[in-house]
């Protein structure tokens, strides 16, 4: 088999790399376009009924909403539920005992629901986890979003730190996604800066690969 030309070789190899890149970049670009995500601290409620606050021991520090039990409600003002599509929808609990649901509405207490988060024992009053739910439809745009918690326990079930609200939206825009053309050029330079290694003798070797 005849041999080819290291030249050949390396552009063939400049070209992957280039394209290589070029794919990481278009990846990063995408999920950063279609991530956004609102937190809402449990303590920063406009209005409430039957909660009480609470130095938090879970990671951040600040207060969580505690003592909660069935019939207790928060409401929180202008939460930007963005645009249309799937809403990942968490809350960062804590509890000793008991089970219920946190029901999200929008609107009012009684409003329309927006998600329902299960709850249930983490071992401790300041042991949190997060409970994670999806919403395939949902308002879009800022809300007022009620935090209204049931359960069929007798008494305080369940501590909150804060919501998220993640949202893919309705994708990227139409056209060329944009990467960081500063980076790009910084990798291609570098690559073009390599010396391949000699091939010593008659072995046939591709130094772009050694």
């Amino acid at each position: 088999m005849r041999r080819q030309p290291a030249h050949l070789y390396t552009l063939l190899v400049e070209a992957l790399v280039v394209a290589l890149a070029a794919a990481l970049s278009l990846t990063v670009s995408t999920q950063q376009a279609r991530a956004a995500t609102v937190t809402v601290q449990a303590e920063s409620y406009a209005a409430q009924s039957g909660v009480a606050l609470e130095a938090t021991a879970d990671a951040g520090g600040g207060q969580n909403a505690a003592f909660l039990a069935d019939g207790d409600w928060m409401r929180f003002d202008n939460v930007d539920l963005g645009t249309a599509g799937r809403l990942t929808v968490s809350a960062r609990i804590a509890a000793a005992v008991g089970t219920g649901t946190i029901e999200l509405r929008t609107a009012g207490a009684t409003g329309p629901l927006l998600a329902v988060i299960q709850t249930a024992p983490t071992g401790g009053w300041q042991n949190w986890a997060t409970r994670t739910t999806d919403v395939t439809s949902h308002p879009t745009g800022t809300q007022t979003v009620f935090a209204v918690l049931r359960s069929t326990t007798p008494g305080d079930f369940v501590n909150i730190n804060w919501f998220s609200f993640v949202g893919e939206g309705s994708g990227p825009a139409a056209g060329w996604v944009p990467i960081d053309q500063a980076k790009w050029d910084a990798q291609v330079a570098q690559f073009r800066a390599m010396t391949p290694a000699p091939v010593p003798g008659n072995v046939v070797r591709v130094p772009e690969f050694n």
